[in-house]
């Protein structure tokens, strides 16, 4: 169960968290800046995800830490880039996860929806400014994420072909901006595929990580055109089990873990992290 932090926003933060000021166009959020130096970021996994063990067992034998954590949407508190973090208040105020996709260097994209955005420009460029990166506004195809619409594994951004034609292949509403451009801009190559045979599963909802700068997917095993994909690719990758109900989830990997550089940012909003059983 989602739990409300909002009484916990005043607690004095670690001494390895500096709070920064809210900043225009992200009324509900707080800037983290962690000083926490690791060399790789540690995953925080659901622990209302049936495939936990599977997972913290790949990434314990590639050598990355991971904890559990008590939360069905780990990603819903926390976005971050590197040392740079943006905590959200309210789970119903901003579900902020999701509605951004954004590689390690240089570029990213937004949810054109989201719940209380006074102004979802303002706040990809907010956000865009706060990372050191181009933030770039696309519209979802069912809700207010894009998680399920989009990913980026460098060098390649893989768009779901509903979202591509959704769009007009515009970016942004305001401007002509494409999908084809943002990536050929950014050293990328566009991949636009029909997923909806596996949709249900939403295969671009993987984890990715970067090793010495190399990607490494963990994709749904029930997604064999996308696993096709990476295959062809030339991408690592292990699968873990993701099954998915509209009715009880409607989320994969992705939105059931998150990537942080310190594993105190969930500590401070109150949050008890804890190790997974190895058998």
């Amino acid at each position: 169960m989602l739990k409300d932090v909002d009484i916990l926003w005043d607690r004095v933060p670690p001494k390895n968290l500096v709070v920064g000021n809210i900043t225009e166009g992200l009324t509900q959020n707080t800037y983290i800046e962690t000083r926490a130096v690791n060399d790789s970021p540690t995953v925080i996994i659901s622990s209302y995800f049936e495939s936990r063990s599977r997972l913290a067992d790949i990434l314990r034998n590639m050598g990355i830490e991971s904890c559990y954590i008590d939360l069905t949407w780990p990603r819903d508190f926390v976005t971050s880039k590197g040392s740079k973090v943006i905590l959200t208040k309210s789970h119903l105020e901003c579900s902020i996860g999701g509605a951004f996709v954004l590689n390690v260097d240089g570029f990213g994209f937004s949810s054109t929806i989201g719940h209380n955005f006074a102004s979802y420009i303002t706040n990809a460029e907010a956000m865009g400014k706060f990372f050191g990166m181009n933030i770039f506004p696309i519209e979802p195809i069912n809700n207010t994420h894009i998680d399920s619409d989009v990913t980026i594994i460098y060098p390649y951004v893989i768009v779901d072909r509903q979202s591509y034609h959704k769009t007009n292949n515009k970016l942004h509403i305001c401007n002509e901006t494409t999908f084809a451009e943002v990536a050929k801009d950014n050293n990328c190559t566009l991949i636009v595929e029909d997923f909806s045979d596996e949709e249900t599963f939403k295969p671009l909802n993987c984890l990715v990580i970067y090793i010495k700068g190399r990607p490494f997917v963990i994709a749904n095993s029930f997604t064999p055109k996308f696993l096709n994909l990476l295959k062809s690719l030339h991408i690592d990758y292990e699968t873990v089990h993701a099954d998915i109900s509209p009715v009880k989830y409607n989320g994969s990997i992705r939105c059931r873990t998150n990537l942080v550089i310190d594993p105190e940012l969930f500590t401070y909003l109150g949050f008890h992290l804890f190790k997974p059983f190895y058998d």
